[in-house]
This record gives structure tokens, C-alpha cells and sequence, in this order.
């Protein structure tokens, strides 16, 4: 065994502490908790409407935003805030999060102008490919909480890309 190999941390399940495997944990069961993990900076308990955004999504993505006419669950949720409030950083954490929970899962983004939706999917495609910084425990990226979400070889153009397992 090299020197490099033992001195770089191991990944998840050979050396993570209780701690960082209970918010993984966390993180892959709440997009709330999710969201406050992959960036604490911005994602944070004093902006209330933020864990309001995050549990609305979740739960249309689960089914669970019933519609009180119909008794049927929302499938279209609109998100109607002044510009600089995340709307879009959100919606694009949110779709790294709804792959982890299927990797089958798919985005469609709708947009006024064609530059708008292939920067959302530039983003979530290299939000997807973020490497975590080992030497600091408390980062996370999208393998840390689901490391089979990985994007297809040779299917990574930044407007047109898929997953594997897709």
C-alpha cells in the first residue's frame, strides 16, 4: 500500500463516522435536508420559504400534495417568486435529488428561451459530476448520498445527457 492511499480518506461505508452516515441518511430521505447539506450557505432554516419550496416538491414528487376538488395528487407545482429567491438553483437541486431516489426519473424544462434550459440542464449535468473534497467532512455532493447516479459515458453533451441505468 502506497503512501497516497494511506494518507486520502476512504469513501462512504469504510470509514464514515455515525455522524456524517446519520445526515447521508437524512439527506437521501428529505430534500430539505438534502438541500442544507449540498449548500449550508444557502440553504438554511432562517429562510422559512425555503423548507416550504422543498417540502411542496417533495411531496408531489412522493404524491402526497393532494388536491382537495379531485382527491388526486398535484403533478404540476408552480413556483411563483421575485427574481434572486433560488427558484431555479432549487429546482436544480431538486432534480439531482428526485434521480437519486430513481435514476429512471426524467426532467423536462420549459423555458422562454432555449439558452435558460440548457444552462438548468448544463447545471444539474455538472452538479451531477461534483467530486467531494475528502478532506473536509462536512461536504457533500450528489455521490456522496447516491453514488450510482453517475452520468452515461459518451452521453454527457451539456444540453442533451442521460444517466446510466437511464
Amino acid at each position: 500500500m502506497g503512501i497516497l492511499s494511506e494518507i486520502t480518506p476512504q469513501k462512504e461505508g469504510s470509514q464514515c463516522s455515525p455522524e456524517r452516515l446519520a445526515k447521508l441518511a437524512a439527506g437521501r430521505s428529505s430534500f430539505w435536508e438534502y438541500c442544507k447539506l449540498i449548500n449550508p450557505s444557502f440553504f438554511k432554516d432562517s429562510r422559512p420559504y425555503q423548507k416550504v419550496i422543498a417540502d411542496t416538491l417533495q411531496a408531489a414528487y412522493e404524491k402526497r400534495l393532494i388536491n382537495p376538488k379531485t382527491g388526486k395528487p398535484y403533478d404540476i407545482v408552480i413556483i411563483n417568486l421575485p427574481p434572486g429567491f433560488g427558484k431555479s438553483y432549487m429546482a436544480t437541486t431538486f432534480t439531482t435529488w428526485a434521480f437519486g431516489q430513481d435514476v429512471k426519473n426524467m426532467a423536462i424544462t420549459v423555458s422562454y428561451n432555449q439558452t435558460l434550459s440548457t444552462r438548468f440542464a448544463k447545471t444539474v449535468r455538472d452538479t451531477i459530476e461534483d467530486n467531494e473534497n475528502e478532506l473536509l467532512p462536512d461536504h457533500y455532493v450528489v455521490s456522496s448520498f447516491f453514488p450510482y447516479v453517475k452520468i452515461k459515458r459518451g452521453d454527457g453533451a451539456m444540453n442533451l445527457w442521460s444517466l446510466e441505468g437511464q
